[in-house]
């Protein structure tokens, strides 16, 4: 899936936390995770990679909306 943040292969060695956010701007963004095409080491969501922000009509990139959780009063 697509994410917000420009790929920064050093995100985790310059950033105190468990996830950096980089900034929106840049060549590349990060993708996480497989589709069906991979291999098991790319299956999960901690599988981090690339892609040119202007690439478009892949197949095996997709995206998820997130929307923040708030707990409801009991």
């Amino acid at each position: 899936e697509w994410c917000m943040d420009a790929y920064d292969p050093d995100a985790y060695k310059n950033t105190v936390g468990r996830d950096p956010i980089a900034e929106p701007r840049g060549e590349f963004k990060v993708i996480r995770g497989g589709c069906f095409a991979d291999g098991l080491a790319n299956l999960r969501v901690s599988a981090r990679n690339r892609l040119r922000a202007t690439v478009k009509g892949l197949r095996s990139v997709g995206f998820r909306g997130v929307k923040p959780w708030k707990a409801r009063e009991p």
